[in-house]
């Protein structure tokens, strides 16, 4: 055995817990290394629905990030002609369709005479790039979008994002001063953290190869304690902001959204969902009607 005999000087009784040891390490960085690139590279769901089929007029629409990574979406206008516009913005692993919120309501908020922008973030749906970053580059592709739509005419912006594109819209918020209104759907408050305590859930791996895959993430350049919500919370101020989650969420605990509201300096400019959910994401499909009615109403009341 030639791993055995590169040792020679250790006795038998020492060598081989040695070699078992190493092993052990080299199979613990392999299968960690294995299980982040599916997590940076998580597998492309097609575009399953499109406005056509919610009788919705549409514009198919590209721009690009500020690093280059094209973007495509949809450019949804208002029943009537206005200059208030919504920018939703998908979770991890979906794209500006697969979210059963996302097209009903564009529709709701179309009747209400908001246009509204959906598109891809990168490595997603029909967008350029091939790494997920869980928000920490995906702030330029927000960032781009709301370029486009003030390039576009529209000068009332709001932000809607879901989960990863919910922590995406409070740090993007936080870094300009065109936003009026916020809506975050389901979001963690600080990644590092977050992912310590939950990354089981998404790598399917037990807790203790959760040190060796961060570690890995920040060697191949993405740092996770770049994205940190809690702290974009505490410089959007007097923005109006909508903060829902369902109360049993099995992936982004209501913790987080909790965290969130608590170092809030504006209390008055925030409102708290708390959902009788049970699913990531879940309070749209479990009260359809009320979610769009309390959406809808925020951005009518704030979005002027």
């Amino acid at each position: 055995m030639k791993l055995a005999t590169s040792i020679p000087n250790l006795p038998a009784i020492y060598r081989y817990p040695l070699i078992i040891l190493i092993l052990l390490c080299v199979f613990m960085i392999s299968i960690s290394s294995y299980v982040l690139y599916n997590l940076l590279h998580p597998e492309r769901k097609p575009i399953e629905h499109r406005p056509e089929s919610f009788h919705l007029p549409y514009q198919n629409v590209t721009f690009q990030s500020k690093d280059g990574v094209a973007l495509k979406g949809w450019l949804i206008p208002g029943k009537h002609p206005g200059k208030k516009i919504v920018i939703m913005a998908h979770g991890y692993g979906d794209n500006r369709s697969s979210i059963d919120a996302t097209l009903p309501m564009a529709k709701a908020l179309y009747e209400q005479g908001f246009a509204t922008l959906l598109f891809d973030f990168r490595n997603s749906g029909e967008a350029g790039g091939t790494l997920t970053t869980v928000g920490v580059e995906e702030k330029l592709d927000l960032h781009a979008a709301i370029q486009f739509a003030k390039h576009k005419g529209y000068q009332n912006i709001g932000l809607y994002g879901f989960s990863m594109g919910a922590a995406t819209a409070i740090v993007t918020a936080s870094e300009r001063h065109d936003i009026q209104a916020l809506v975050s759907d389901s979001a963690f408050s600080d990644l590092r953290p977050y992912l310590e305590e939950n990354l089981p859930v998404w790598s399917g791996l037990p807790n203790f190869f959760t040190p060796i895959i961060l570690r890995l993430g920040e060697w191949s350049g993405v740092n996770p304690s770049q994205n940190r919500p809690i702290e974009a919370m505490k410089k959007l101020k007097k923005m109006p902001i909508l903060l829902i989650h369902t109360s049993k969420d099995p992936s982004i605990p209501v913790t987080e959204t909790k965290k969130l509201s608590h170092v809030y300096h504006n209390q008055s400019s925030m409102t708290v969902w708390l959902t009788a959910g049970t699913e990531h994401v879940g309070s749209f499909p479990a009260q359809p009607q009320e979610y769009i009615k309390r959406v809808t109403s925020f951005f009518t009341q704030y979005l002027k």
